[in-house]
């Protein structure tokens, strides 16, 4: 699908306010998409990965060594297994085997409505960086209380599927994956599954 140049620096624009995985949900694209657009026009930064010294890093072990991962990635905006593999190295904490993890905390119905509003409003992730939440708690908490709107899944004819790893093998998988306005991850599993 071709996209108009105004719809693409509009959402790119949205992206640069709100992020790319907020503009991808925003608009029903895969983030993907924002990326490559970006890098054509270059509405924003793109931000460089970060290098820990051996000290930040044991700094952020002695911190997951007390609290879980989702709560050690929400403070310090590392993934999980990132830190594993640091731990993997510097042996700071013996994994699956927490000394001090408090346990976990409980939410009454209120808390539980606040945050689901919150999340409807900022986005699932925004919400739990926010309130120190899982984000699978929290679309736990929607099912039962039904707050926000699921989008639901696309689903793909294998007539689709096919004309896309059709694509991605003449061209490319990412240009395959924007044309057709899937993950890079979607088109890939579809080429393994016609060899």
């Amino acid at each position: 699908m071709a996209y108009p140049e105004q719809y693409k620096l509009e959402i790119l624009k949205y992206a640069k306010k709100y992020g790319v995985i907020k503009a991808a949900e925003h608009h029903g694209i895969t983030p993907q998409i924002i990326i490559l657009w970006n890098k054509q026009y270059k509405v924003y930064d793109i931000q460089k990965r970060k290098l820990y010294t051996t000290e930040e890093k044991i700094e952020i072990l002695e911190y997951a060594k007390c609290h879980t991962n989702q709560e050690t990635e929400l403070k310090f905006g590392v993934a999980a297994n990132v830190f594993r593999k640091w731990n993997e190295e510097l042996k700071v904490y013996e994994p699956k085997k927490p000394s001090c993890r408090p346990k976990r905390r409980k939410f009454s119905i209120q808390e539980k409505r606040k945050i689901l509003e919150h999340a409807k409003e900022h986005g699932i992730s925004k919400a739990a960086k926010e309130y120190g939440v899982a984000t699978k708690m929290i679309m736990a908490w929607n099912t039962v209380y039904q707050v926000y709107t699921v989008r639901p899944m696309r689903t793909f004819t294998d007539e689709f599927k096919q004309k896309a790893a059709t694509y991605a093998k003449e061209h490319s998988v990412s240009t395959a994956a924007y044309k057709f306005g899937v993950t890079i991850t979607s088109i890939r599993d579809w080429l393994s599954k016609t060899k």
